[in-house]
């Protein structure tokens, strides 16, 4: 959104972004029947999937200027929202949206591609033959060369981009790799390569093993089902 040139094409893109939040509203009434988590009373791996974007969600009202998590038009998810930010579990190690903001602007200053990691694995799924499938897979590597140089700046030769323990970045950025599994699904193929990004690779793995985490991720065929539903939604309405 920080990118889109113009205030008609920052609107369109933020329709977008409000389109999407009322289908994660919708999912969230189905998926939780009435009670106050995704998967029922307490926080399970759909809120710890979704609930990893909040900072990223607060990140872009700050840099556009404009409120997305709206209580007027997506209420459930906005009260959802507040409790998951307030659960003891995760409220001290959620993302800051202003540092979320610094990391974005290293990424953007080294490329666009960091950032559109989920157009791009929309545009995965749809892509027609295998030149479309490889340009695609070729910009999603662009961003993860961009993290890889992210991650080597930050950790300073630790274990997490905050130091020897899990942070805020680890939170914020594990989410995304939760889709790229997926984006590997659809592409039957590596995307994250350790012979490309060695340290970021390590990164994940390192991240996916540690006991505070391990239990709660996520599984890539659980994301690809949520992708699946979130998308027949708008089919079936055009029908």
């Amino acid at each position: 959104m920080r990118w889109a040139q113009g205030e008609e094409a920052k609107v369109a893109l933020i329709e977008k972004v409000v389109e999407g939040l009322a289908l994660l509203e919708e999912a969230f009434v189905e998926c939780s029947k009435g009670k106050a988590y995704f998967g029922g009373d307490s926080i399970g791996y759909l809120d710890i999937t979704f609930g990893s974007f909040l900072g990223w969600l607060k990140m872009v009202e700050i840099a556009a200027d404009v409120k997305l998590v709206d209580e007027a038009k997506i209420p459930e998810l906005a009260g959802w929202a507040v409790r998951f930010s307030s659960n003891d579990a995760v409220k001290d190690v959620l993302p800051e949206p202003k540092k979320l903001l610094e990391l974005y602007k290293i990424l953007q200053a080294r490329t666009k591609a960091a950032a559109l990691w989920f157009p791009l694995l929309r545009e995965l799924r749809s892509a027609q033959g295998e030149e479309a499938k490889a340009a695609v897979i070729r910009q999603i590597s662009a961003g993860l060369e961009s993290l890889e140089e992210a991650f080597v700046k930050f950790s300073k030769g630790r274990g997490y981009f905050g130091g020897d323990s899990i942070g805020y970045f680890d939170i914020a950025l594990r989410c995304f790799l939760g889709w790229l599994k997926v984006g590997e699904i659809t592409a039957d193929g590596k995307l994250l390569d350790e012979a490309e990004t060695p340290k970021l690779a390590e990164w994940a793995v390192r991240f996916a093993l540690d006991d505070a985490v391990k239990d709660v991720l996520p599984q890539p065929e659980k994301l690809v089902e949520i992708l699946e539903m979130l998308q027949a939604k708008p089919q079936a309405a055009a029908k």
